[in-house]
């Protein structure tokens, strides 16, 4: 539940205005975010949004929260409903799956995909002055592969990989 994320009770939080309770950083920021998604959900607009949460421990967590306005039965907003849900594990494999998606299982090193992205935000940020590629194709290497096994074949990859990074 939301108070064991922040391992308090309900005469902690019951009262405090919500900016003030323990889930919040106390920061002029965070509080002045939380104000302008508060003001802007009792004119009816419901907020959805990762936000970051401290739990027990002090530490952050990315949160999808969402603030929705309940209106009674005349169609006037009578509170504000808060919901949040601790993402940090969603982003966790999410990241992994970032990476994976530009890494080379095997190396470790940054595919075809990275290197696009990578020239791409150079681009965007005009810093490709002084870049330089090195594209390069190891000749007849299933001729390793096929002589040696693909055992020895990953640790001859695996071993350019590492002296290759040394060099960035």
């Amino acid at each position: 539940t939301a108070l064991d994320f922040i391992g308090g009770t309900e005469e902690e939080v019951v009262g405090q205005s919500f900016i003030e309770t323990p889930w919040w950083p106390n920061n002029n920021e965070t509080r002045k975010r939380l104000e302008d998604s508060i003001k802007r959900a009792w004119k009816g607009e419901t907020i959805r949004k990762e936000v970051m949460a401290l739990d027990k421990e002090g530490l952050n967590h990315p949160v999808d929260f969402c603030l929705t306005p309940f209106r009674d039965k005349d169609g006037d907003i009578a509170s504000l409903i808060f919901e949040g849900r601790d993402v940090a594990e969603v982003k966790k494999v999410q990241n992994r799956l970032e990476y994976e998606v530009h890494h080379d299982s095997l190396t470790q090193l940054g595919n075809r995909r990275q290197c696009i992205k990578a020239i791409y935000e150079m681009q965007m940020r005009n810093h490709l002055g002084g870049m330089s590629i090195l594209y390069f194709d190891i000749c007849h290497f299933t001729n390793i592969n096929h002589a040696y096994g693909y055992r020895w074949g990953d640790e001859l990859l695996t071993l350019l990989a590492e002296r290759l990074s040394r060099l960035t």
